[in-house]
């Protein structure tokens, strides 16, 4: 992959020199084409990711990361290579802290140490002889009947063996290692907001990461550099082929953007090429739901009877995207927690509570069940105190009906609390 190319006389590469002290040769060419990347360049990626360079020098590396392919691909390499350093023990104590603290702190990190274990035991079972030696693999055994067909067989022959291994080692490739522009940028979306997420929603296929609501510019942990080449990763293969899949990928960026209208318009056209799609359903009424939630504040601010109704309509569509998602795919986690958040905020307590059990039965033990938890804590909570209101209403119904009745002569017709409360107690 041919990598963007850096002019000598730019401002970062001249920041680059002033930093590290030489100038960065960026990546060289070996004579079979393959791009090498320059060690000092390695050795930047290290020093970056145990936390070692200055403010100054991240900012250069964060750059080239955003523009240079070959240079993400070496941060990458690093990640693995430190997670294996640091299982095999071979890290200082500082450096096993920083990386234990860095990557083993995520769940891809966490996936990445259990793998680099695995992998770590095999290798040692297969020394000490308690692993069999494995069987061919399906590959290697049509390349063996190659090498026979070679020497014994028709031209013919020779041709239709060729045809199936190079079909075989294009399907290995295809399923284990290549990564088309939408699964790049969605990775790069994950990465952004590892530390924590700028909407209370569930982005389907997003892991895990806190809802904090921040005061201010500049307050939440967002990578921004992952969101913007997310961005740009689908901009650019939104130009290349308009796939729904490209548009649904661009819909997710702009809903954890905040950018809503944006961020519909996108799932709108995804719809439109993939109407059946209940992650699209779910992410639509995601987005309907966080826009009519600021429409709903907004109408709240105005003065009683101003209101517009926009925001109660916006979450009836966000409701109604939800149950069509739900409806196509019952067991799609991300749809059920944005209706219980979705029936939470249209006031309808018991549809709430309903979804909000119904989701911690499904998911009991990952941390959006402990936010799932905590809502129907709020959901119950409600329900406690329209029912104290409720009662409270009929107490003094009572009393006022008894206080009258007590002073009513005997040609008083009916007690003057009825009237009074009658409107009430239709709500009862």
């Amino acid at each position: 992959m041919a990598r963007k190319q850096t002019d000598s006389n730019s401002e970062p590469e001249t920041l680059w020199r002033k930093l590290f002290g030489g100038r960065s040769q960026h990546a060289k060419q070996s004579d079979d084409g393959v791009r090498e990347i320059a060690a000092e360049d390695r050795n930047a990626i290290r020093q970056y990711l145990l936390r070692r360079l200055s403010e100054d020098q991240e900012q250069i590396i964060e750059q080239r990361l955003l523009n240079e392919d070959d240079l993400f691909e070496e941060l990458e390499i690093a990640e693995d290579e430190l997670v294996d350093e640091y299982v095999d023990g071979r890290l200082s104590k500082s450096d096993g802290e920083q990386v234990k603290k860095s990557f083993l702190a995520t769940p891809e990190g966490i996936k990445k140490q259990r793998f680099a274990k695995t992998l770590g035991r095999y290798q040692s079972d297969q020394k000490n002889g308690a692993i069999e030696p494995k069987k061919p693999s399906l590959l290697s055994r049509l390349q063996q009947s190659l090498a026979r067909v070679s020497t014994a067989t028709s031209p013919l022959a020779q041709a239709v063996v060729v045809l199936i291994v190079i079909s075989v080692g294009f399907a290995v490739w295809r399923g284990f290692f290549y990564q088309s522009d939408v699964d790049q940028a969605l990775v790069a979306l994950n990465a952004a907001y590892r530390d924590q997420r700028s909407v209370e929603v569930r982005i389907t296929g997003l892991d895990y990461a806190p809802f904090v609501t921040t005061r201010g510019p500049g307050t939440a942990k967002i990578n921004e550099n992952e969101l913007q080449r997310a961005e740009l990763k689908l901009l650019d293969a939104l130009r290349k082929d308009p796939t729904p899949a490209a548009h649904h990928a661009l819909g997710k960026v702009y809903l954890a953007r905040n950018a809503y209208d944006d961020a519909i318009k996108e799932l709108d056209e995804a719809l439109k090429a993939d109407p059946n799609n209940p992650e699209i359903f779910a992410d639509l009424g995601a987005a309907y739901l966080e826009k009519g939630k600021i429409d709903l504040d907004n109408e709240k601010s105005l003065q009683e009877g101003l209101g517009s109704g926009k925001g109660v309509e916006e979450l009836a569509r966000s409701l109604d995207n939800l149950n069509k998602a739900l409806t196509a795919n019952p067991n799609l986690l991300e749809a059920l927690f944005n209706r219980g958040l979705c029936h939470q905020y249209l006031g309808l307590t018991a549809q709430a509570k309903t979804d909000w059990l119904e989701y911690i039965k499904r998911d009991s033990l990952s941390p959006w069940a402990d936010e799932a938890r905590h809502h129907l804590r709020m959901v119950e909570s409600q329900e406690k105190k329209l029912s104290k209101n409720k009662e409270q209403i009929f107490q003094e119904f009572l009393t006022a009906y008894n206080s009258q009745n007590r002073s009513c002569d005997s040609e008083c017709a009916q007690p003057q609390a009825i009237p009074h409360f009658r409107p009430v107690l239709r709500e009862l």
